[in-house]
């Protein structure tokens, strides 16, 4: 193994080095392993460690060696990873999948936490610590989890569970991000104290050992500022590389230790029973004794016209109630009413100033939006999320897009300018009103490049063996055909393959595609296939169509084999990237942010995984797909957040060339070289050899003759059987049958099954 590699991370090259180095024992554990390992787990690691102040524990000659604790980012550090200033120190911060793997490239062993999730300066989790005594048994530490558990939801909380990788039990519990460290810490004590009083003879607060009395210490000093606790999926530096494992809570019963979960098994965990901390965001909650709401006071007259235009016995929106104020937060929302729209809300004395805004904030240079002022909203509004019933005013689907604080830079009667501090957006905007109610809206700073300027990548799917369905994925058809990301942008638009080939004008009939798209810009992801009378998937009319070199017209080819375009993912969305958004809020944007039709049509899911590959399989389609809806979208990255299932291996492939018989062959040939297209590239498959009748290769031979005779095709793989050997100029398809797929992308044991003359032959 070379001592360094260059790998394609994401957006960004990443350079590996002393992969082959030992870094666990017991057994041993290499480096590249143990990348490999966050590599799978990517998706799952940024979903809850994404945009923290990390601290890392570096081992580079593995464990029991030297090790140094890093909070400060090393002035190596690359450009597109984040830092952020917390007291003196400059931590790291990360958010793509290039990010975790520099950082694991410095054998960072173990990865540590904050309870801070930017943009916020608050804790949006409180953490409990359970750590035995010596004599303490790992039954007594489940039993006062449990009981941690109980006494956290009776306060109204969600508590989530998850393995130390060491000794002890974390319980985390979501918090909205409200309250600073210190208010967090002194709230933290409080109940603390109460629940040590109720269980004092399993735990105790009291840090010094000599002073627990063999208990097991409630340690809630990790939630101090300056304090860290291991991040969710994080390895410890112990041997066997185990895992600090987010856990369903009705795993507790048969767990042994808190080191079950390792690199080895941590991944089979999630794919039998999902994300154990799904729905994360949606399970913070305030701290149920502080006022997050004031007293109830009479509806101020700023609020009278909210509370007119609504029926809060139908609708579940926020009441009209003046509340605590800090007059520095904002929410940006999207708004499926009667016309798909984006709502701007900033905190404003106790209420939201609110603007409706058709065409959403331009990220742009120099390009204005209009902005219709509306009432002003309760501030508790900055959280909503939901359905608005239809007879209700602004009725439909309302979705966060972004939110964060803001600076107000001028704040006149008709003139205002601040700055945006968003999870998406950062910037300064200036508004302007124009006539009574209607304003202009336009970024004066940080413009974002179009999205024509931008390079995606898709994010790919593992291939699992003997896949458990279960709830926690949602099933969708795998269609057979070419894989595409499709750029629109302010009337225009193209079409861009998995290997970065623009293939816009391939596929005339997309004309019309931006007609379809209600929202400015956007970036799709989907699949172009071409169907049978059946609805079936036809993989070679789509190749031939890709790759046809003929001048039929746009309407001799839609009527040879018409495409369809079936979009199951959105990574951008009016120029916001959305890959750390939960893949059940991208699809619900997709469903509203174009008109499906003959051309472009939705792809659908499905909850019942075993009645949707049941189905597929009598319409003999080529698999499904078994997707995390809490997961987030990596580009370029495999993750077992997706998974195909494959359900036949049954594939169409090109006949490229065939060798010589010998024997009883000898009039005949003795194997066809196949090949197939991926990522646009005919890519060698090897040999098929078997499964000819005698009768068949006679009509084969009758066949082929048929055929120019021409070079070896410039093709990627290793040819079998080169020197006895003869190449067509034009290549017909055949279907073959093959078991799995070899080390170097050949079928392995590949059977003829028949030709396909129906197809139109390529000739390259």
């Amino acid at each position: 193994m070379a001592k360094e590699q260059i790998v394609q991370i994401g957006s960004q090259k990443v350079k590996l080095s002393n992969l082959e180095k030992i870094l666990f024992t017991e057994p041993d554990i290499s480096k590249a392993e143990w990348i490999h390992y966050l590599y799978q787990i990517n998706s799952y690691f940024l979903k809850y460690n994404s945009n923290r102040p990390l601290s890392l524990i570096r081992y580079p000659d593995g464990i029991g060696k030297e090790k140094f604790y890093t909070k400060n980012a090393p002035d190596w550090t690359p450009t597109y990873i984040s830092k952020y200033k917390l007291g003196e120190q400059n931590y790291l911060t990360i958010q793509n999948p290039e990010d975790l793997i520099w950082i694991a490239n410095l054998a960072s062993l173990e990865i540590h936490i904050t309870s801070l999730r930017l943009p916020y300066a608050q804790p949006d989790f409180i953490i409990f610590d359970l750590d035995p005594a010596e004599n303490t048994s790992f039954q007594e530490l489940k039993n006062l989890a449990s009981n941690l558990k109980n006494y956290l939801e009776h306060l109204g909380y969600h508590p989530l569970l998850k393995t130390s990788g060491s000794k002890g039990l974390h319980i985390f519990v979501p918090i909205v991000p409200q309250w600073n460290t210190q208010e967090v810490i002194t709230y933290t004590e409080e109940i603390s104290k109460q629940f040590v009083a109720d269980n004092f003879s399993l735990c105790t607060l009291r840090i010094r050992k000599d002073q627990r009395d063999g208990k097991i210490l409630l340690d809630i000093n990790r939630n101090h500022s300056s304090q860290t606790i291991i991040a969710p999926y994080s390895t410890r530096a112990i041997k066997n590389a185990p895992v600090s494992l987010p856990l369903h809570w009705s795993s507790l019963e048969s767990l042994h230790s808190s080191q079950d979960y390792t690199i080895h098994n941590a991944l089979k965990y999630i794919e039998t029973y999902g994300d154990a901390w799904v729905n994360y965001k949606e399970k913070q909650m305030p701290l149920h004794n502080k006022k997050y709401v004031t007293e109830n006071k009479a509806i101020d007259t700023k609020l009278n016209t909210y509370q007119e235009k609504r029926n809060f016995e139908i609708t579940s929106e926020p009441e009209a109630k003046i509340e605590e104020s800090q007059n520095n937060r904002f929410v940006i929302q999207l708004h499926n009413a009667s016309n798909l729209h984006y709502d701007l809300r900033l905190e404003h004395e106790g209420v939201l100033w609110s603007w409706a805004i058709p065409k959403g904030l331009s990220l742009s240079e120099g390009i204005k939006r209009l902005a219709i002022r509306t009432e002003d909203h309760p501030t508790k509004y900055l959280e909503f999320e939901g359905i608005i019933p239809k007879e209700e005013y602004g009725g439909g689907q309302m979705w966060i897009i972004d939110f964060g604080k803001f600076e107000w830079i001028q704040n006149k009667s008709k003139s205002l300018q601040f700055k945006l501090l968003g999870n998406r957006i950062h910037g300064i905007f200036q508004m302007i009103e124009i006539e009574k109610d209607q304003w202009l809206i336009e970024m004066k700073s940080d413009f974002k490049p179009s999205i024509f300027d931008q390079q995606y990548k898709p994010m790919l799917a593992e291939q699992i063996a003997n896949f458990q369905l279960n709830s926690a994925y949602t099933y969708e058809i795998k269609w057979d055909g070419i894989r595409v990301l499709i750029y629109i942008d302010h009337g225009e638009y193209k079409i861009i393959s998995r290997n970065g080939r623009d293939i816009t004008s391939q596929f005339p009939e997309c004309k019309e595609i931006c007609k379809w798209i209600l929202v400015e810009s956007a970036v799709l992801d989907a699949e172009i296939v071409c169907l049978d009378e059946k609805g079936k998937p036809i993989f070679a009319n789509v190749i031939s169509r890709l790759h046809s070199k003929s001048n039929l017209s746009y309407g001799e080819k839609l009527k040879k084999n018409p495409i369809s375009i079936y979009a199951f993912d959105l990574l951008t969305i009016d120029q916001l990237e959305l890959f750390n958004t939960p893949l059940y809020k991208r699809r619900e944007w997709l469903t509203c942010i174009f008109q499906p039709n003959n051309t472009l049509r939705f792809s659908d899911s499905f909850e019942d995984g075993s009645q949707l590959l049941e189905a597929a399989k009598q319409l003999q389609l080529e698999g499904i797909m078994a997707k995390d809806l809490s997961s987030f979208y990596t580009q370029n990255s495999r993750s077992i957040a997706w998974n195909k299932i494959k359900i036949r291996q049954n594939t169409d492939c090109l006949i490229l060339g065939f060798t010589y018989g010998q024997g009883d062959r000898s009039e005949y040939f003795g194997s066809l070289h196949i090949g197939q297209y991926e990522d646009d590239k005919l890519t060698y498959r090897g040999r098929v050899g078997t499964g000819f009748t005698q009768k068949r290769l006679a009509e084969i031979k009758l066949y082929l003759s048929k055929f120019s005779i021409g070079s070896k095709p410039v093709i990627q793989g290793e040819i079998e059987e080169e020197q006895n050997s003869v190449w067509l100029a034009e290549y017909p398809w055949i279907e073959i049958q093959y078991a799995s797929m070899t080390g170097n992308g050949s079928f392995r044991e590949p059977v003829f099954v028949g030709l396909l003359e129906n197809i139109e032959t390529l000739k390259l």
